[in-house]
């Protein structure tokens, strides 16, 4: 019974190991290149990598300038990976409570400290401590302290900052136009934007969060 449950565990992990060492010589075999649809109708495929090299204090923009502080495009990770680090001023609310239908996140906080609502749990995150915002789950953050924090905010199987860009483009097109985000014209603009990433915001939870915790909304 002992020799069949040693063989038994034996096959597993080999079986283990072979799946996860597909997977990692898939992403480096120079021979194929395969393509998958994400949720943003843009594809993510497994052809080479190139190296990058972000130097401290640049960023890595946009085609047509727009800098949301990050550091790593998905461009260049075959749309799988892309992160940007920024600054949460003092008592803000990041963004909107809100849900991705597959985007996962990671956050790692380099100064001060940020608290992450997801469901109905509430994480302290400090300086130097990982965090991990599953998708399918409503999540936000906010700085409730008197300083700064700053922070990196990775995310995975998805091109996010092309969402982020797009998101600075609607502002600034709304400024232009003198129009409120709360118009009509902005609504549209930004559900349109949500379903295309599918993304589910809760704007109805805002003034509540900025009420509970003494916050004002972070401006974009």
């Amino acid at each position: 019974m002992t020799d069949n449950n040693q063989s038994r565990k034996n096959f597993i992990k080999t079986i283990s190991l072979g799946i996860i060492g597909t997977s990692i010589l898939t992403s480096c075999d120079n021979t194929k290149t395969q393509s998958i649809e994400t949720n943003s109708n843009v594809k993510v495929s497994d052809k080479p990598l190139k190296p990058v090299l972000t130097k401290f204090g640049q960023n890595q923009k946009a085609p047509d300038g727009i800098d949301f502080g990050f550091k790593i495009r998905s461009s260049q990770t075959n749309g799988q990976y892309c992160c940007t680090e920024e600054t949460l001023p003092a008592k803000t609310l990041g963004v909107h409570l809100h849900m991705h239908d597959k985007l996962d996140e990671i956050m790692r906080v380099l100064e001060g400290t940020v608290h992450v609502l997801v469901g109905e749990e509430v994480f302290e995150i400090n300086a130097g401590e990982w965090h991990l915002r599953p998708h399918g789950i409503p999540h936000t953050y906010w700085n409730q302290t008197d300083k700064p924090a700053k922070l990196i905010d990775m995310f995975l199987n998805q091109d996010f900052d092309n969402f982020l860009d797009e998101l600075l483009r609607i502002s600034a097109k709304l400024k232009e136009q003198n129009l409120s985000p709360d118009s009509p014209q902005a609504t549209e603009l930004y559900s349109n934007l949500d379903n295309k990433y599918g993304i589910t915001s809760y704007h109805d939870k805002t003034q509540g969060l900025l009420d509970k915790y003494g916050l004002k909304m972070a401006e974009i």
